[in-house]
């Protein structure tokens, strides 16, 4: 048995219709839940390839290649993961104006996606999934937990659990409609915080 990575292109449009948060974007706290559950990925990866005998590869040649596409992961990665941590580590020493989980986390959280899965539609060589997979078939990488997102951090999603019962009509669309129309007035009241965040994108 493998491990099989959620899809985090996705993952969080499962609870929230709307989208990711109020304006669209990832925030910095679903950021930060990438981030940690990939840095699981990796360490899981970096231990499986160090307890993998060089003998145990069909060739010198598979081996060689898989550590080329590995090391090129690992760079792109950090890549990726050194800019995110840099805004988050801002944000906590008091840059941030709205909480963590209303603030966009854009485009660090694409950048890190990108890292690991360089075209979102398939699965490319070199990818985080592929490395997994080709390690695995030469050496079963044990079962592991990896950290997952916690759906308080999905701000749309909990405005809606706290409105439903107050829904006068029970009516799902209906309460997803003005659940939409009252994050659009609360998002409204962000954009000078989004515009700083862009600001400090560019620097």
């Amino acid at each position: 048995m493998t491990n099989r990575f959620p899809n985090w292109d996705e993952i969080w449009t499962d609870n929230n219709p709307f989208g990711k948060t109020l304006l669209g974007d990832w925030s910095l706290a679903e950021l930060q839940e990438l981030i940690n559950a990939k840095d699981k990925d990796f360490q899981v990866l970096e231990s499986a390839y160090a307890n993998t005998q060089s003998a145990q590869w069909p060739s010198p040649a598979v081996l060689a290649d898989w550590v080329n596409d590995w090391t090129a992961l690992k760079a792109r990665y950090n890549t990726a993961r050194n800019a995110a941590l840099g805004v988050l580590k801002a944000f906590n020493s008091g840059w941030g104006f709205t909480p963590i989980s209303m603030t966009s986390g854009e485009p660090f959280y694409t950048k890190v996606l990108r890292a690991i899965k360089q075209d979102p539609t398939t699965v490319s060589k070199g990818d985080l999934d592929d490395v997994n997979h080709r390690l695995n078939a030469i050496k079963p990488i044990p079962v592991y937990s990896v950290p997952q997102p916690n759906k308080s951090n999905d701000l749309i999603s909990t405005i809606s659990e706290k409105l439903a019962p107050y829904d006068p009509i029970g009516n799902p669309q209906a309460r997803a409609n003005w659940t939409r129309d009252l994050a659009i007035g609360i998002g409204a009241s962000l954009v000078g915080g989004v515009i700083l965040l862009s600001l400090y994108k560019k620097v």
